[in-house]
């Protein structure tokens, strides 16, 4: 009985720290990107929020992105190295 609970324990802890681990990857990349895209723009003022729209195990990540220019959001897809690459579709608020 000890053996089972000692394996169930295991599991569970494993189990957590890939989740974790996933979680923290997934952060720290989107930060990153949210990074490059402040040093590669100047015209962006703030990065509202940022979204992966790619699925593990792709070779390229797909981005999505709300900034502020000039006091307007706007909606842009970002590479991982900041550039943007498909510009603005206003939000309207």
């Amino acid at each position: 009985m000890k053996k089972i609970i000692m394996i169930v324990l295991c599991i569970i802890f494993i189990l957590i720290s890939g989740c974790f681990s996933i979680c923290l990857y997934t952060s720290i990349k989107l930060s990153k990107v949210k990074s490059n895209i402040l040093k590669k723009n100047p015209e962006v003022h703030e990065v509202v929020s940022i979204n992966s729209s790619g699925q593990w195990g792709e070779w390229f990540s797909y981005y999505s992105a709300v900034v502020e220019i000039d006091g307007s959001k706007f909606r842009v897809w970002p590479s991982e190295d900041g550039d943007i690459s498909d510009y603005k579709e206003r939000i309207n608020e």
